[in-house]
């Protein structure tokens, strides 16, 4: 539950009130429409939100084009847990009206709840340079904006960490380490494809590897397998998407596997591997649904490659 935007959804609840916002006449909008509309609102103060979705959705056939009917829908998903959905529905709004605020506020706040500061910070201002914002809106974003620039500000202070070097990868120059934080006993660090903005998330391919002490973290390789994919199976559930997972190879020093959360264009392959100091966990991430038969192959090739000096 994305609990900071209930003051938006009652933002919103107020907006589908207002005859001037979505009803300023009879032209504007059929009595039908509007008749589902508050039966929306009714059903979304109440947290009924799969008929408040029905009664949104009923508004929209009929008002296809209407601002506030694509956000209160957009709202409805996103408290029923749908993000992908509650997500379209913001953006189609924003590409019929760019300039209500509305919208670009309540991306910015999804964006912040999934960590993605960047696009978060991209939205509120976006949201901000709205002049019909009303000015107790305008303070709550201003705060919001200013907690993702400095959770930004802390993020690439730990990136620029000079940190040792533990692994080593055989992969010639087009992997670049952008990441690295941790300790001796547990770390991470992520590497970019061909120098690419993976601080930002404008990445295509990149390489996270992970280290876990042996004194500190005492695991199976199936331990560590489960505790993987059923933080994966979660990530679906949130997505509104579905966990698909395969093991690819397994013995008692190694396990590698394939997943995907549908419909999300991304895919991974993981390698989680026994060392003389711990364990670790190589995983290779690429933004397509699926790999193909030789990317399959050359993602493995370069996860074999990280070892243990």
């Amino acid at each position: 539950m994305l609990r900071f935007l209930t003051s938006f959804a009652i933002f919103v609840i107020l907006f589908i009130n207002t005859n001037s916002f979505c009803y300023a006449n009879a032209q504007d909008i059929n009595v039908q429409a509007k008749m589902y509309a508050q039966q929306g609102t009714n059903a979304l103060k109440d947290k009924r939100y799969d008929d408040a979705i029905i009664n949104f959705k009923k508004a929209f056939e009929l008002k296809p084009d209407n601002y506030a009917i694509m956000c209160a829908l957009g709202i409805s998903y996103l408290y029923k847990g749908d993000l992908k959905q509650g997500e379209g529905y913001l953006l189609l709004a924003t590409k019929t009206n760019s300039k209500e605020w509305f919208a670009y506020a309540n991306l910015g706040d999804l964006k912040r709840a999934q960590g993605l500061t960047p696009f978060a910070v991209d939205y509120y201002n976006k949201a901000l340079n709205i002049p019909s914002i009303p000015e107790s809106k305008k303070t709550e974003i201003q705060k919001s904006l200013q907690t993702c620039i400095e959770e930004q500000k802390t993020r690439e202070a730990s990136i620029k960490t000079p940190e040792g070097k533990w692994i080593t990868m055989d992969c010639g120059n087009i992997w670049k380490r952008v990441y690295f934080k941790g300790n001796n006993q547990h770390w991470i660090m992520t590497h970019s494809y061909m120098g690419e903005d993976a601080v930002n998330y404008k990445w295509t391919k990149i390489i996270t590897i992970a280290f876990y002490d042996k004194n500190t973290y005492n695991f199976a390789l199936d331990d560590i397998f489960n505790k993987m994919t059923n933080f994966i199976k979660q990530s679906a559930k949130q997505l509104a998407g579905e966990a698909i997972i395969q093991k690819i190879s397994s013995n008692e020093n190694e396990l590698i596997f394939e997943s995907k959360i549908t419909d999300h264009g991304q895919s991974t392959i993981c390698r989680i591997f026994k060392g003389k100091k711990g364990f670790y966990t190589a995983t290779f991430e690429h933004k397509k649904e699926n790999f193909t038969p030789l990317e399959r192959t050359e993602a493995i090739k370069i996860l074999k490659s990280v070892e243990e000096i």
